[in-house]
């Protein structure tokens, strides 16, 4: 009978702590339609996504039921290959019927149409002095074979070509024999190759460009974008003020002409008797977007400097405008300008300041700005005679003459308007040597052209390329780079600076193989004993000193030294290195160099190699000498019949001071025995630096 029996039976109550607990029932989630039972499970239950993650559309339907589909192993046809190779493939047949037509992939098989010429054609039309009609024919073959894709072309071309010098050839060629063929110039206006000619610098810059930008690291992309950041968000400040502006002086007439067109602060009147509109805007109304425009400029200041006030005054108080005498009457009037740049008969009006009601006079203020440069024109006779050039044809002369004269030699703006593609350097060149040689030809003794700045300072093209990429070197350098030539100039200074203080105190009588510290390699200059040693130093600066003469190719003559004596003095020891000085002062050679510059160092250790090449060959000399004395020995006294009074002593053969060698004693017969045994053979002895 249980406890809960005998509580029934005797009309206990139950406690609470007998009583089952009752088991929270689990909530479950019923399934929703149209998931599978694992995807559910997995999800725990949770409701899909509102938007489906896969387009339906993209997955593969089930074919058609009346659609029976098959894979057959069937021939195909290309209309990309040009033999008769059969070749299979997997079809996709449906209800039995196998595709028909060209291989799908047969449209990609594109091809390129290659010039082909003659050659009464290139003797007439492609010369070039630095390829040869050979090479040219190489490279359309492989240009034709290849289809134009240049890398491969340059892989296989059997000369050493850039692959920009192989597409600037092939592009040349082919303009010229377009510019050939043709009938008129206006059958070319819209070709690709005119429109658009290919330029080899160009190109070149383009792929320097882009292996700057690719190897760049991450602190210049990052520092590269806080830049460009900061560049478009002063840009969106300077255009806000802009648009505020604009809407300041909405409705009013906007004044300004440029200076080719008589200068700034002019406008075009309709006609010469138009007086001054009433909504005229007079120069005080432009003041806000002068202001709007200076604002911006003040926020852009601000925010590159931080708001730091600048230790000087910023603007010279004596510039600033003063306010007119009082016995003067300002005022500002639209009349007409008189200018003498202008040929035509254009009448321009602007704003002038007349005081006390009397206009200015003369000519316009702007007029003596405009040069213009006197371009020297040439005949037919004198251009086949003087001016003949086999890059340069007749015709591109005469067209950047002409620009010259309108551009008034404004090179950048010429070779922009120029139809051929050639340099800035290259039209300079041309413009400047054929301008020398009309000057030569017209002088009539050359002393009056000694003087003139075109012969005695004549355009060099090499030297003004040299110049434009060092300075663009100079200007693409990082501020790292700036540092670190900073630090190697005040270095080099530095070290000119020490040289100089002990030139002053060098005395005629010092020792040359005393100077430490000198920085050119060819001098012969002296130094004193106490010169600045580097050992004075720290190695910190010695090392960065040592670095940066390295960096621009100089060394110091103790950097040479110091090799020397530790590539002396690395593979043999203390009694070797005594023996080769002392045969270095037999010699006659200084132990150092007087002049130890890093060649004479160098001769002198291959000197010091030799020397000791020729001591280890004496000593192995000495050595075999020794051991065949003793077998001959041996193999005499083992004889039976070898006089007794015959003695074999090797021959007196010494490098310097030699000792002779002790003799053992003669070996008996194998018939006889002695009490005392032979004493066995010692191993020759080690030499010393005596012995030699």
């Amino acid at each position: 009978m249980g406890g809960t029996d005998a509580k029934d039976i005797l009309g206990l109550p139950k406690t609470p702590l007998h009583e089952k607990k009752a088991r929270p029932q689990k909530q479950s989630h019923r399934k929703p339609d149209g998931i599978s039972r694992e995807v559910h499970a997995l999800t725990g239950g949770v409701a899909p996504p509102l938007t489906p993650s896969i387009d339906v559309t993209h997955l593969k339907r089930p074919p058609p039921p009346h659609e029976k589909v098959a894979w057959q192993w069937l021939p195909i046809y290309s209309s990309a290959r040009k033999d008769d190779l059969q070749l299979y493939r997997w079809v996709r047949v449906v209800n039995g019927v196998p595709p028909t037509g060209d291989y799908s992939f047969a449209k990609y098989n594109k091809s390129v149409d290659i010039l082909k010429y003659t050659d009464d054609e290139y003797e007439n039309h492609l010369t070039d002095p630095v390829w040869i009609k050979e090479e040219t024919d190489q490279l359309f073959e492989l240009c034709e074979r290849f289809d134009l894709r240049f890398t491969v072309i340059a892989d296989r071309f059997p000369l050493s070509r850039t692959l920009e010098e192989l597409k600037d050839r092939y592009y040349s060629v082919t303009r010229a024999l377009l510019r050939a063929r043709a009938q008129s110039p206006s059958d070319l206006a819209n070709h690709p190759l005119m429109k658009e000619p290919y330029d080899m610098t160009r190109h070149r810059e383009r792929k320097r460009a882009l292996s700057m930008v690719l190897s760049q690291s991450r602190h210049q992309e990052k520092k590269d974008a806080e830049i460009l950041a900061e560049a478009k968000r002063i840009t969106e400040i300077r255009l806000a003020a802009r648009r505020a502006a604009d809407l300041d002086v909405s409705g009013n007439e906007n004044i300004g002409l440029d200076k080719a067109d008589g200068g700034p602060g002019c406008s075009v009147s309709p006609s010469s008797n138009s007086q001054l509109p009433a909504t005229a805007v007079a120069p005080s109304t432009l003041t806000m977007a002068d202001y709007a425009s200076t604002l911006a400029s003040l926020r852009m200041v601000y925010a590159l400097t931080g708001g730091v006030a600048p230790l000087m005054p910023s603007i010279d108080v004596t510039h600033l405008k003063r306010p007119p005498p009082p016995d003067e009457k300002v005022a500002w009037q639209w009349l007409p300008v008189k200018s003498s740049a202008r040929k035509d008969d254009l009448q321009l009006y602007h704003w002038v300041r007349v005081v006390n009601d009397v206009p200015p006079t003369g000519d316009y203020s702007f007029a003596k700005y405009n040069k213009s440069v006197d371009v020297l024109k040439y005949t037919d006779d004198e251009y086949e005679n003087h001016l003949t050039d086999p890059v340069w044809t007749k015709e591109e002369t005469d067209q950047l003459f002409e620009l010259c004269e309108r551009f008034d030699l404004r090179f950048t703006v010429i070779a922009d308007r120029f139809p051929l593609s050639r340099t800035v350097e290259e039209l300079k060149d041309r413009y400047y040597s054929v301008t020398r040689a009309l000057l030569r030809a017209r002088a009539q003794s050359p002393a009056e052209l000694a003087n003139h700045p075109l012969i005695k300072e004549p355009y060099d093209m090499t030297r003004d390329r040299e110049r434009k990429r060092a300075l663009s070197m100079v200007l693409s350098q990082s501020r790292h780079q700036e540092k670190k030539d900073a630090e190697i100039l005040a270095e080099a200074k530095r070290i000119t600076e020490m040289r100089l203080a002990a030139r002053r105190a060098a005395e005629p009588d010092v020792p040359a193989n005393e100077n430490i510290g000198s920085v050119s390699p060819s001098s012969n200059s002296q130094l004193p004993a106490t010169a600045v040693a580097p050992s004075t130093l720290t190695m910190a600066d010695y090392a960065s000193t040592l670095a940066s003469l390295r960096m621009l190719h100089v060394y110091l003559r103790t950097y040479g030294l110091e090799q020397m004596v530790q590539a002396a003095s690395s593979a043999v020891g203390l009694r070797t290195i005594k023996r080769v000085e002392q045969t270095l002062q037999d010699l006659g050679v200084n132990l150092k160099p007087k002049v130890p510059t890093k060649t004479v160092c160098d001769e002198h250790l291959e000197l010091r190699k030799e020397i000791l090449t020729l001591l280890n060959l004496q000593k192995q000399l000495q050595y075999k000498e020794s051991e065949g004395s003793s077998h001959r020995e041996g193999t005499y006294a083992a004889m039976p019949d070898t006089p007794k009074d015959r003695v074999f002593a090797s021959e007196p053969f010494s490098f310097g001071a030699e000792r002779p060698i002790k003799k053992e004693p003669k070996r008996k017969g194998p018939g006889r025995q002695s009490d005392t045994p032979s004493p066995a053979h010692k191993r020759p002895r080690k030499l010393k630096a005596s012995d030699l």
